[in-house]
């Protein structure tokens, strides 16, 4: 075989694996962006319910779960025992007062 034939199907076959890797990197990055921008979204998206609830001096329980089962936010399945969860944060009661909001992720 030519040394030009050694090196023309080397470089083809050196470029097709450099471009395979990036397609495949640029569509996992864009996953991880809409994935980031819908965490992203889902969070401000509590940080406003929150903000409407703590803004209400009255943080019990009861009323905290009716306010977002009024406004369609949240329905039973959301809710177990003293812990009530939204999109992307958890709200824990003690004695039916709101004791701590934390963020979690899937």
């Amino acid at each position: 075989m030519n040394g030009w034939k050694m090196a023309f199907f080397g470089t083809l076959t050196i470029s097709i694996i450099i471009l395979t890797l990036v397609g495949y990197i640029i569509v996992v990055q864009s996953l991880t962006i809409a994935h980031d921008n819908h965490s992203y979204y889902e969070l401000k998206k509590d940080i406003t319910i929150l903000s409407k609830i703590i803004s209400d001096s009255n943080v019990q329980k009861r009323r905290i779960i009716e306010m977002l089962v009024k406004n369609k936010l949240i329905d039973d399945e959301n809710i177990s025992g003293d812990t009530l969860f939204l999109n992307q944060s958890l709200l824990i009661f003690r004695n039916e007062q709101l004791l701590k909001i934390t963020v979690h992720y899937d």
